[in-house]
């Protein structure tokens, strides 16, 4: 009887400890992820756990997101290649790991539900910080409207990598069914309104500007330098030199074109004629490979931003420049030494 009872003891244990892990192995299975993420444009209903490589017809797409609370932030990733995923296994600790350092979250504004989510192609290592203010909360899901694309640097081919972190846990450290990947394709009939330039479309560059005092500066042309070394900035300040009166070229640049920087950097310099300012920063169009400066009538009372700089790896393509005023695109004319 002792023995039958114990025999029974055991089994009723072994069905426990199977049924929770079953219970547990369900409940993860329920957790991935990459078991949550659907894409939707138009009818089309796309899981990524079935669909590693989506086409789509239109840059206009939902990420639905299952199983997901609106405290639960989302870390989205966008680039060109897969490349910067490669060096890293799970767990990644997010409080020693370059991916989520301080200042690399891309600057949100809160979902626009009208204009929807406006979907930065980023390089590494920033990404896009979705909280429950920049996307659309359900019961127990949420949706990014992905209803426009940007594409600051001018690498986008056509496909986008996609990498998704959740920390569910919110131990700060992300485990591999708190990841997910995949890729979107546009199918070659998507076109862009390469010419759309309001400002939801554009996807801004950081640049040097330089205010100068009227009386310092005389100039009646859009010029556009290639400056590769600090001897081409030498023969820049030789030839511009007439163009200023009090400081030399020499007085607003002398700290940015040093050896140290033009060794891995090459940089451009633009002025404009000295009734002009530049409105901003530079900019891009998807589906235009022109970098555009904007350039506005110089304020009654104002000094001018006469002067501009902007710089990119020396392994990068050139820039294509062109200014942007009032409406009518001037491609510049870009010197080098």
């Amino acid at each position: 009887m002792k023995k039958s009872f114990l025999v029974l003891f055991i089994v009723i244990l072994l069905m426990l400890v199977s049924f929770n892990i079953s219970a547990k192995d369900k409940t993860s299975s329920e957790r991935s992820l990459s078991n949550l993420i659907t894409i939707k444009e138009g009818d089309k209903n796309l899981k990524i756990s079935e669909n590693a490589n989506i086409v789509l017809d239109n840059y206009m797409f939902d990420i639905c997101i299952d199983n997901i609370i609106p405290d639960d932030a989302v870390y989205l990733f966008a680039y060109y290649n897969t490349d910067f995923m490669n060096k890293y296994q799970f767990p990644v600790n997010k409080d020693e790991t370059e991916i989520f350092c301080t200042g690399s979250a891309l600057a949100e504004y809160d979902l626009d539900p009208e204009k929807g989510y406006s979907l930065s192609i980023n390089e590494p290592f920033t990404f896009h910080y979705v909280y429950k203010t920049r996307r659309i909360n359900k019961s127990n899901s949420c949706i990014i409207p992905v209803r426009k694309l940007t594409d600051p640097t001018g690498k986008f081919a056509g496909k986008i990598c996609f990498s998704f972190f959740v920390d569910y846990n919110n131990n700060n450290i992300i485990e591999e069914n708190e990841y997910a990947a995949f890729e979107i394709s546009l199918s070659p009939s998507v076109t862009f309104n390469a010419n759309d330039f309001s400002e939801e479309n554009r996807a801004y560059l950081s640049a040097l500007s330089y205010n100068v005092k009227k009386e310092n500066f005389h100039n009646k042309s859009y010029q556009v330098y290639k400056i590769t070394s600090e001897k081409d900035f030498e023969k820049f300040i030789r030839l511009t030199r007439k163009n200023f009166s009090g400081k030399t070229p020499k007085d607003y640049f002398h700290h940015y074109f040093d050896q140290k920087n033009m060794t891995t950097n090459d940089a451009y310099l633009l002025m404009i004629p000295d009734n002009m300012s530049f409105a901003s920063n530079p900019f891009k169009i998807l589906g235009n490979k022109a970098l555009f400066f904007e350039v506005v009538e110089t304020p009654k009372g104002k000094d001018s931003v006469s002067l501009i700089t902007i710089n990119k790896e020396k392994n990068e393509a050139d820039f294509e420049i062109s200014f942007y005023v009032n409406g009518e695109i001037i491609p510049a004319e870009i010197k080098s030494f």
